[in-house]
């Protein structure tokens, strides 16, 4: 039997950095509370601020899926973690990064709310105002009955 040995002259190819490092272990959940990420009410006020205000309109895609996870919901009028990361990942890379990433964001940050087991009346009316907002959201494009078209969806 014939043993191979690697040949001095053809050196392996050299992995990728990325490929080498190692990952730092993940912290537990109680560890990854990062004060630079607004909470989910922080993300619902200034929102809610800036639409009632006219310095927010949702994008044709943003309002898309917000009518998709409502009507997700409509059977009993909850917002679930399947239900959110369904509606991210239809959004794709896109809903991420347009119009600032908000209503991406505010999905993202109730995740953690409604993966936590048990429920508390803080943690319910948080998803209860996401809830509002995203029906909001909906409405904002809408004609005004006897209004002719609605506010225009900028990007």
């Amino acid at each position: 039997m014939t043993k191979h040995a690697p040949t001095p002259a053809r050196s392996a190819a050299a992995e990728p950095a990325a490929a080498t490092r190692v990952r730092p272990q993940t912290p537990a959940r109680s560890d990854t509370y990062d004060p630079a990420s607004p909470e989910p009410a922080d993300l619902i006020a200034a929102l809610r601020q800036d639409a009632d205000a006219d310095r927010w309109a949702p994008t044709a895609l943003e309002l898309r899926l917000c009518e998709l996870l409502l009507t997700a919901s409509a059977g009993d009028g909850t917002l679930t973690a399947p239900r959110i990361r369904a509606a991210l990942a239809e959004g794709a890379m896109s809903f991420i990064t347009e119009n600032g990433g908000r209503v991406a964001a505010l999905l993202a940050s109730l995740l953690p709310l409604l993966a936590e087991p048990g429920t508390s009346p803080a943690r319910a009316a948080v998803v209860d105002a996401a809830y509002t907002l995203l029906d909001r959201i909906t409405l904002l494009a809408r004609p005004a009955a006897g209004a002719g078209a609605g506010r225009r969806a900028e990007g």
